[in-house]
């Protein structure tokens, strides 16, 4: 009985959506012509993007290498929503969130301070120094010596947290430069992320925004001087740091300013990497609102399932289909909604 009841209600939908096609209008109303550019094909979902990452860190732990993906974005609020489901999907992946670097403070300084402040002196005790037959800089030479649990393991921590240790304390322990140093920072960082299993993820933010940041507080010159020294540390770090898939979000409207201050191989990696997030929930948002209007317009009940006749799993595999173009999505997503209409598809088919 409730089966014959719910092929009653289906086929009424059906045809109200036959005697009354005012929906199309509605759903191309949700057409930007302007985003659907040739520059603003292959959008990306967040589905694809998070699949896209999982497929890198394969590629990365195959071939030992970082991977960076640039992804372009519209709204700031996009980068926190990015970062919370990237650390959602990637629980068993460690996942290190960069915030932009302060003033007069060094780059890799900056992303170990991230790290430390995250993992601890612990990590210390992770890293396999088994490899380094070698001494070559003071951050091994530390972390030798942090592993041999001796007396002078509380100066070393401190060394670590770069407190100001004098003469006689750094002549006690052998070391002549601090951690802030560019070659000990770097040295960590690279250790670290070599000694955990998966791959690292690195969510760097604000970087096409140093410019503008510091431009503001000291001056223009200073502000482009940042970001040409962020970009060039950025690209030391893409081709060191291995184990690492580097996530770099960007305001559309910024990538060709991040471009401009790239030299020209990080220029080359990062065109040829970016990708464009588009909010397709924000979407399936807006395709409700208007299908909920379109059936009380008709003085009918809205069904639970506001895309009907297709369902959520279909918005997806369509906006796939349309590689990004919001024009074509909508072209094939009226067209299905048809083809059910004149029974090219049956009802029952769609998956």
């Amino acid at each position: 009985m409730e089966s014959d009841l719910a092929d009653v209600e289906k086929d009424r939908y059906l045809e109200v959506l036959s005697k009354h096609s005012i929906y199309k209008e509605y759903l191309y109303s949700l057409c930007d012509p302007v985003s659907d550019t040739v520059e603003g094909r292959n959008k990306f979902s967040l589905v694809k993007i998070t699949n896209f990452i999982k497929r890198l860190t394969i590629d990365s732990k195959r071939g030992k290498r970082s991977y960076i993906l640039p992804i372009l974005i519209s709204i700031d609020s996009h980068k926190t929503y990015l970062f919370d489901k990237i650390k959602e999907k990637f629980q068993n992946y460690v996942l290190f969130y960069i915030p932009i670097c302060p003033l007069g403070v060094r780059i890799f300084y900056h992303v170990y301070n991230c790290l430390f402040e995250e993992l601890g002196t612990a990590i210390f005790e992770q890293i396999d120094l088994t490899p380094y037959n070698e001494i070559n800089n003071d951050a091994i030479k530390a972390l030798f010596e942090y592993q041999q649990d001796n007396t002078r393991r509380y100066l070393i921590e401190r060394w670590f947290c770069e407190d100001e240790l004098n003469e006689q304390e750094m002549r006690e322990l052998g070391l002549s430069t601090m951690i802030s140093d560019d070659q000990n920072s770097l040295a960590i960082i690279k250790l670290i992320c070599t000694s955990f299993e998966n791959i690292v993820l690195f969510f760097f933010d604000d970087v096409e925004l140093i410019y503008q940041k510091y431009g503001e507080k000291e001056g223009y010159k200073y502000g482009e001087k940042a970001e040409i020294e962020v970009l060039y540390a950025l690209n030391t770090f893409f081709g060191e740091v291995k184990n690492t898939i580097i996530i770099l979000p960007c305001f559309k409207e910024s990538w060709k300013v991040l471009l401009k201050y790239s030299n020209n191989y990080f220029r080359n990696v990062l065109e040829s990497s970016k990708i464009e997030f588009f909010d397709l929930e924000g979407l399936k948002r807006k395709i409700m609102k208007v299908m909920n209007f379109y059936w009380q317009e008709n003085n009918i009940r809205p069904p639970e399932n506001l895309f009907f006749p297709l369902n959520a799993n279909l918005v997806e595999n369509i906006f796939e289909q349309s590689q990004g173009s919001i024009k074509i999505f909508f072209n094939l997503y009226i067209g299905r909604i048809q083809e059910i209409l004149s029974e090219s598809i049956p009802f029952e088919d769609l998956d």
